[in-house]
């Protein structure tokens, strides 16, 4: 500020120095630190369009995979062939609807062991080519065999077995398609 004399003259002037050093450390911090949320931000945003572009795909994948479960369910369902899912120690876990066709059995009514299937007589030789099979970890083609129906007619099957393998490649249980 200047001042002056009594004639208007300047005389000298007055100066305030304020130090504004922390005010400007303060402005330098809240810039670094809006820097660094910014690019958090950026960051946040390319996390989450990464995930709208996985959740995309996910339901995409999930609408395949819909889409494949429901061909293989007709298939099985309208199959011309029975087919039955065992566990390893043979007892049934899947019928196809048309056992009924095959059998006069509803899958419901199995005993449990899909042995029970096979005609008494043939049953034995079935029982010692299928725990090979088993014991082996193979599958068995063309293994034919006499079966009873519900109402005691006799007909004739020739029956294929395969290994179900989980994805590690252990065996799960067996598919038998009559």
């Amino acid at each position: 500020l200047p001042v002056r004399k009594e004639n208007g003259e300047l005389d000298y002037f007055v100066a305030l120095i304020h130090d504004i050093s922390p005010l400007m450390q303060a402005k330098e911090e809240l810039e670094a630190s809006n820097n660094q949320m910014a690019a958090t931000l950026e960051e946040l945003r390319a996390t989450q369009d990464s995930m709208n572009d996985y959740c995309r795909r996910l339901e995409q994948e999930e609408a395949a995979l819909r889409r494949s479960e429901e061909k293989f369910r007709t298939m099985v369902e309208t199959a011309p062939s029975m087919l039955i899912i065992t566990d390893l120690s043979g007892r049934i876990t899947y019928a196809s609807p048309n056992v009924r066709d095959f059998t006069g059995y509803l899958p419901e009514e199995f005993e449990g062991q899909a042995l029970s299937l096979v005609h008494t007589e043939d049953r034995e030789r079935v029982k010692d080519d299928i725990s090979a099979a088993f014991r082996e970890l193979r599958g068995v083609r063309n293994l034919e065999f006499r079966s009873q129906k519900k109402g005691g007619e006799v007909w004739y099957a020739s029956s294929s077995l395969e290994p179900l393998r989980d994805p590690q490649g252990a065996i799960q249980g067996f598919l038998i398609q009559t």
